[in-house]
């Protein structure tokens, strides 16, 4: 099992993800520079879920909304998830909520920091206009 810090995070397996995030964003560039025809972006989730700024405004930013057993997930079997679900980040400590999603993806529809999304964010990537050749060189038939 991961060594946790002093804040219960699960040091060795976080520097494990920031090592593959980084070569993630470098193939999204290379992507991004081998097939002109398409748009790749990356959305640093673990940057977007570690920023205390994405969990303002939520009371229970640490405990689960539902019961479960010690350094487990997910909730326990038939337990009642709490009736302030808006309040917590996490339903069992590893997933988001419904309110703590829509907050994350709206960091990632607009990001609030440059680390958030690269190239684009997604407002960006929706933007994006397409070759006329290729909006016309599709197989309607294939659809």
């Amino acid at each position: 099992m991961d060594k946790l810090d002093a804040s219960s995070c699960a040091y060795e397996l976080n520097n494990d993800v920031q090592i593959f995030n980084g070569k993630l964003r470098n193939l999204v560039e290379k992507l991004n520079n081998k097939h002109s025809d398409a748009r790749f972006t990356y959305i640093n989730s673990y940057e977007i879920d570690s920023d205390n700024q994405t969990n303002k405004g939520f009371t229970y930013t640490r405990e689960s909304c539902c019961l479960v057993e010690p350094r487990t997930v997910p909730c326990k079997s038939l337990s009642v998830p709490c009736s302030n679900r808006d309040d917590y980040v996490y339903w069992d400590g590893a997933h988001f909520t419904e309110a703590k999603a829509w907050a994350f993806g709206k960091r990632a529809y607009k990001r609030q920091s440059p680390t958030d999304a690269y190239p684009y964010d997604i407002s960006e990537l929706a933007k994006l206009k397409l070759d006329d050749f290729d909006a016309y060189n599709i197989n309607h038939a294939e659809l």
